[in-house]
């Protein structure tokens, strides 16, 4: 399957952006600190978004689910 560029953005969300502040502070600075900012949001975002989906589905768990009304049978 190839993705069009446009699905890969949509599918990546701000992930993408902090990975190519990553790759392009890798590439054009020879310090190592310089990648330090990018790296670091993108291991929080993935942690936060991580977080969410765990968070929101115990949620889901503990709501009770409405039960059907038994119907008769004709």
């Amino acid at each position: 399957m190839v993705l069009s560029k446009d699905s890969f953005a949509e599918r990546c969300g701000s992930r993408q952006s902090g990975l190519l502040g990553l790759l392009l502070a890798a590439r054009f600075f020879k310090d190592p600190l310089v990648c330090l900012p990018a790296g670091l949001s993108t291991i929080v975002m993935t942690l936060s978004g991580f977080g969410l989906v765990v968070y929101w589905g115990a949620a889901d768990r503990r709501r009770p689910r409405p039960v059907a009304a038994a119907t008769p049978r004709l």
